[in-house]
């Protein structure tokens, strides 16, 4: 059945939307909540065999009545204060192509988003949760991949104590997009949901901050050069890495350099500074 994702604990709807549940074990047919293929399209889970589906936009052909859906769990602990935190999911959009969908208009969308939040939010209706998500993909990039997994990420330091995290579309109905409605239509944006994922940036890969006086390494957030001083003038290196731990730059130096980083990506980037002693710095730094 679908509208089950309130049967598959910790999961559950925070509206009186009807969010789907799709495995594997319910086969792979146009009559069924399956996996990869259902009632709604067709693709694979990303990893394991099951992932949810959920309505981000919804509007009638009569542009008066407004449908969302929501996403929520509660974490497996709380967030601790100050703490630097990475925060994804990952999307597919999806286009219906059984017949008994065919007075639906599917859209792609801009701005999908996760609220993070101390307490459940809840809302008895399937209209726009009133809040602000810390997580929201840029505006005017659209995702509209039905073949790929694409995902949403963004970076939120705790104030400590957050347990919920609720995944959704927080505009409002005239705020989601400027969509030119087909009179025949009900136009909707309709994406799977997997791989959620908030674990504390700090220690990914065992690699922790360490804020060692006798380094600095700015600015953070950069845009695109990486400056590097040292107290001393023997012979230093600074190494660049990913989230996973793929070196990008290896750069030696006596008590200053600066690094190029114009070709890499918008994210978070580790690094490590090491002289003839061993590592006297590890740290994180953003590029905006």
């Amino acid at each position: 059945m679908y509208g089950e994702i309130n049967n598959v604990p910790p999961w559950y709807s925070p509206t009186a939307g009807s969010p789907d549940y799709y495995n594997a074990c319910a086969g792979s047919s146009v009559n069924a909540p399956g996996v990869p293929l259902n009632g709604i399209s067709y693709q694979s889970a990303r990893t394991g065999n099951a992932y949810a589906g959920i309505f981000f936009y919804g509007i009638s052909t009569t542009d008066t009545i407004e449908g969302k859906e929501y996403l929520q769990i509660q974490l497996t602990d709380s967030l601790i204060a100050n703490r630097l935190y990475c925060v994804s999911y990952y999307v597919s959009f999806a286009v219906a192509t059984p017949e008994s969908w065919h007075q639906y208009n599917f859209v792609s969308m801009t701005e999908l988003g996760m609220y993070i939040s101390d307490d459940t939010i809840s809302l008895n209706s399937q209209r726009t949760l009133p809040y602000t998500p810390q997580i929201q993909s840029p505006f005017g990039i659209y995702f509209n991949d039905t073949s790929n997994w694409v995902e949403v990420s963004g970076y939120y330091t705790a104030h400590g104590g957050e347990k919920y995290i609720t995944i959704g579309n927080f505009n409002t109905h005239t705020d989601t997009a400027s969509f030119k409605y087909n009179s025949y239509f009900a136009t909707v944006a309709y994406y799977f949901v997997d791989d959620v994922s908030v674990f504390d940036c700090d220690s990914i890969n065992g690699i922790n901050e360490n804020n060692s006086k006798d380094i600095n390494v700015y600015p953070n957030p950069l845009l695109d050069k990486l400056n590097v001083q040292t107290s001393n003038y023997e012979q230093t290196e600074i190494i660049l890495y990913d989230l996973s731990s793929r070196k990008l730059l290896q750069q030696t130096f006596i008590n200053t350099t600066t690094i190029n980083t114009e070709q890499l990506a918008k994210g978070m980037y580790l690094y490590t500074v090491r002289n003839k002693s061993g590592i006297i710095k590890n740290g994180k730094v953003i590029k905006e």
